[in-house]
């Protein structure tokens, strides 16, 4: 079944110009078809095609909202990779099942500033594609100190550091926080500070990742 994230699931509910367009010239629902809307926030229900107007479409829902199961609070804090692999790894964490994705500018990234409408864009497509029903947040690029402050105090620290030993997931339900870096790796003063605020080093793999296959791996691994 088809899947469109809307704000609210208040009636009356009018899709925005580009939802509009993606509804009726790309998927072109048949009158009557249902499709499953979500707010993003975990809720979600079942909703068919009213009608449209001002070129806008406007949706009938047709069963009770209902909230999914949330997921586990996993935080992944990605040193800014190229572009192309930004966006894979948006795609990926967001079908895995991370909540949150910080991207800070490392040392030794070489794109630089942040963008966030496509960012969201991305997320949000995988979001529908993959059949979650709450939002991914993509917290505005910043330096990794900052994102690193604002994590809850119980939530548990881990990096991803080439040559560290694997680990097994925690198995507690406390919030998960995993530091990948760009393609260029960690500067050691960056792992330095991330080991004095108690991130824990963890081994992916056996051999070097790249950043968009490590964010893969990591999120695969703390929202177990």
């Amino acid at each position: 079944m088809r899947r469109f994230q809307v704000t609210s699931l208040n009636a009356p509910i009018v899709m925005s110009k580009q939802a509009t367009h993606h509804m009726l010239d790309v998927v072109r629902l048949a009158p009557k078809e249902r499709f499953v809307v979500f707010d993003g926030n975990g809720l979600e229900c079942e909703a068919t095609l009213s009608r449209v107007e001002r070129g806008l479409a406007i949706i009938e829902l047709v069963s009770t909202p209902t909230e999914v199961s949330s997921l586990r609070r996993s935080h992944v804090l990605v040193g800014l990779p190229k572009h192309a692999s930004m966006d894979r790894a948006l795609r990926m964490a967001t079908e895995i099942g991370v909540t949150d994705i910080h991207p800070f500018v490392a040392e030794r990234s070489t794109a630089k500033g942040e963008r966030m409408k496509r960012w969201e864009a991305i997320t949000g497509a995988s979001t529908a594609q993959c059949g979650r029903s709450d939002a991914v947040r993509v917290h505005p690029a910043n330096s990794l100190r900052e994102h690193v402050a604002s994590l809850s105090p119980e939530t548990l620290r881990f990096i991803a550091l080439p040559g560290a030993k694997p680990m097994p997931p925690p198995t507690c339900q406390n919030p998960r926080a995993i530091v990948i870096g760009p393609e260029g790796g960690l500067s050691q003063t960056e792992v330095t500070y991330c080991l004095r605020e108690d991130f824990l080093p963890v081994g992916l793999a056996d051999f070097t990742l790249r950043t968009d296959t490590a964010v893969a791996l990591a999120t695969s691994w703390i929202a177990q």
